[in-house]
């Protein structure tokens, strides 16, 4: 047997706690686009054409079969 509803209007409380979630969802997600944001646009480069200097550079770890672990790589920017 199907169920059935009927439709009424709803109330004060009904609507003021509908308006609070609506606003808490709305808050919630402008505040994780800010903090992306700001996320990325605090980046900076590893390395710049002019800065002239060398940039350490880690590697993933070797396995047992590479041989010797190398212990940094540098990045020359001549």
């Amino acid at each position: 047997m199907t169920t059935h509803f009927r439709r009424r209007r709803p109330g004060t409380t009904e609507k003021v706690g509908a308006a609070a979630v609506g606003l808490l969802v709305g808050m919630s997600a402008g505040a994780v686009a800010f903090y992306l944001t700001r996320l990325f646009l605090s980046r900076e480069p590893l390395s710049s054409p002019d800065a002239g200097e060398d940039v350490v550079v880690l590697e993933s770890r070797p396995t047992k079969s590479d041989g010797p672990a190398p212990t940094r790589a540098f990045a020359r920017t001549d």
